[in-house]
């Protein structure tokens, strides 16, 4: 007889379908691995509550113990941050258009560039971020949203050029 053990039953929204992970145990306590599909709410996107989804084992070799075959689960909103950037935190100038999504945390699943995501020259730029989902997404208080949108300003450095003299 199989037990069920149901990973976070919170989850948070994050634009595709989602439920908790499920792992199963003999009488030993010792993971088994075993083919097996989920039933019920699968394919849960939105922030609600009261979902509920069920293993059903496909592996006829074992049984599940029915108490903990089912399990109930939440998603909540996701909470976002104005976009921060990668990495050594410098974008340089290389004669190329430079997009703001290569340099910036930018979750595309729930977040859109508005404008201002492209630069073509060495200067400052705002790009204005936008939730895709209101429902089910909102700003953090210290991202300085302003209703569906943040702005983040950005800056293209100058190239730094060094010439070698070769002696001729």
């Amino acid at each position: 007889l199989l037990k069920a053990e149901w990973g976070n039953t919170e989850l948070q929204y994050n634009g595709k379908e989602q439920c908790p992970e499920v792992k199963f145990y003999d009488g030993n306590g010792k993971e088994v691995s075993v083919e097996f599909h989920y039933t019920g709410d699968v394919n849960a996107v939105n922030v609600g509550s009261g979902y509920k989804v069920r293993a059903e084992l496909d592996d006829t070799a074992y049984q599940l113990d029915e108490t903990t075959a089912e399990c109930e689960f939440s998603i909540t909103k996701a909470i976002m941050t104005a976009p921060t950037l990668k990495g050594d935190g410098k974008i340089v100038y290389n004669g190329n258009e430079l997009k703001f999504e290569d340099y910036y945390e930018l979750n595309k699943d729930l977040l859109n560039i508005a404008s201002g995501g492209v630069g073509v020259n060495a200067g400052n730029y705002t790009a204005i971020i936008e939730l895709k989902d209101t429902a089910n997404c909102e700003w953090s208080a210290e991202s300085g949203a302003t209703g569906n949108t943040v702005q983040v300003k950005w800056s293209i450095e100058k190239a730094h050029l060094t010439a070698v003299w070769n002696g001729d």
